[in-house]
């Protein structure tokens, strides 16, 4: 098997044992992980091992490299957060005091550089995070730099603040993009559309023909948890105020006001309007009418319904912009 062969294998063992109890991920990585996929012999691995502290505590795994422990597994329920077993594995590693590295196994896998001379909060901070995820490039050089053959206790290390680097690097773009992302609004994507445009054609018509339009965008989802609500808009696109065939009214308003605080898409609007069309059979109709059928269109749409093959392959679109006007309109 490759490494990420390997990895993918870990993330199946994840999905599969995700509600079960402790042991049975204890005894997976045990059977399986530490002895066929990271190479290590049964004597150089120490199930159990009991740490003094204080107490007799017992160590999930060690593993051992030329006779000396070399890094601490700490095997948890893959529903389980971290901060529920981190305590635990930095204590294990404060009494074992050589030992350089930990691994905690729960709702991820997180690897740790761990100092002696640290406090525990500075060595919560100096550990990697890699998500059960397949294809995972850390999840593949995890099992690369963990394999008995290639182990190597500084070249781990170096890889676990290279990453934290890159993270460190990547967090603080995306926060100067959404800093960017922040001041956007709709003045500044007019003017600067107008700009754009007057440059080759007349200024006056682009004034003209950009006088109708409405202006909506959309970030991604990393982003877009962080944004303003005025901001949780649409795909970045325009379009005039007269495409709404359905009269604008008060309830459109209230629905346009529901969906920026709730951080839905503007352009679910759109899709109602166009899902009516295909409900209703006409072209017009108001937002009042609308409201008040969207208790007994719906459920017709839903599955086991009478019209759920509406559209096929549109069909999943129109019953989630029925459902969307649904809430709207029960206060949900």
């Amino acid at each position: 098997m490759t490494n990420m062969e390997k990895w993918n294998y870990i993330v199946h063992n994840y999905e599969k044992f995700k509600s079960s109890q402790e042991a049975k991920i204890q005894q997976s990585w045990e059977d399986m992980i530490c002895p066929l996929f990271l190479n290590f012999d049964d004597k150089e691995i120490k199930s159990q091992d009991s740490v003094n502290m204080g107490t007799a505590k017992k160590a999930d795994i060690v593993i051992q490299k030329g006779g000396n422990d070399v890094v601490v597994f700490e095997l948890k329920q893959y529903s389980m957060p971290c901060a529920k077993g981190e305590g635990q594995l930095l204590s294990y590693l404060n009494q074992l005091k050589t030992v350089k590295l930990g691994v905690l196994v729960c709702d991820h896998l997180y690897v740790y550089d761990f100092d002696l001379n640290k406090k525990n909060e500075d060595n919560a901070k100096n550990k990697l995070e890699i998500t059960f995820r397949e294809g995972n490039p850390n999840g593949e050089k995890f099992i690369a730099l963990f394999s008995k053959e290639n182990f190597d206790i500084e070249k781990i290390r170096e890889w676990i603040h290279r990453q934290l680097e890159e993270q460190a690097k990547n967090k603080a773009r995306r926060k100067q993009m959404q800093s960017i992302r922040e001041q956007l609004n709709e003045e500044i994507i007019r003017n600067a559309l107008e700009n754009y445009l007057s440059r080759n054609e007349d200024e006056s018509l682009v004034k003209e023909a950009l006088q109708n339009c409405q202006f909506y965008w959309k970030f991604p989802n990393s982003i877009n948890s962080n944004m303003p609500s005025h901001l949780k808009t649409s795909e970045k696109i325009f379009k005039p105020t007269n495409a709404f065939s359905v009269q604008d009214d008060n309830i459109k308003k209230e629905y346009q006001n529901y969906l920026a605080k709730n951080g839905y898409a503007l352009t679910t609007i759109n899709n109602y309007c166009n899902a009516m069309k295909k409900v209703l059979q006409k072209e017009n109709c108001s937002w009042e009418e609308l409201k008040g059928i969207a208790n007994e269109i719906t459920p017709e749409y839903c599955a086991g319904g009478p019209k759920a093959d509406l559209g096929k392959e549109n069909n999943h679109a129109v019953l989630a912009s029925l459902k969307q006007f649904r809430n709207f309109v029960n206060g949900e």
